[in-house]
């Protein structure tokens, strides 16, 4: 590769690199944002995520969690507990492997993370809804062309 060459492809490493930290960057602002303003000592973003897994996947080993969320056990353990205490999850002794615990959504907890990702879709709404109509097709051509896995 010529030295042109090599100069423009680092050029757009970098530039690729920039936008990425930047997107990440933006990214967490937006959730620290949401987190703010929806949900309370109960029920953190990370509390609400492990909700979710329960609520759309049904129960779930400790070990299962920590892999979907990709976090150690100990975090899961942490995240367990304040949600049992606030009445929104159970942990039982699983009926095969008695080193396992099976995680178990409650009523309460499945109308926890209903409403609050009901709540987050609509902070995370009024600040797209911010940006003009050119600027929001363009939001959605860049994010369709980053999501290759479709």
């Amino acid at each position: 590769m010529d030295p042109a060459a090599r100069s423009e492809a680092h050029q757009q490493a970098v530039n690729g690199a920039a936008l990425a930290e930047s997107l990440f960057a933006t990214a967490h602002r937006l959730r620290q944002r949401a987190s703010r303003q929806l949900f309370n000592e109960q029920v953190t973003y990370e509390r609400l995520r492990l909700l979710t897994f329960l609520r759309d996947d049904g129960d779930l080993t400790m070990s299962e969690m920590s892999s979907r969320l990709g976090v150690t056990p100990r975090a899961v353990t942490t995240l367990a507990v304040c949600l049992e205490s606030a009445g929104m999850l159970t942990r039982q002794v699983h009926p095969r492997d008695r080193r396992s615990i099976v995680l178990h959504i409650t009523d309460a907890g499945r109308d926890a993370a209903d409403r609050l990702w009901d709540a987050h879709r609509n902070a995370m709404a009024a600040v797209v809804d911010k940006l003009t109509e050119d600027q929001k097709t363009a939001l959605r051509d860049i994010l369709d062309s980053l999501d290759t896995d479709r």
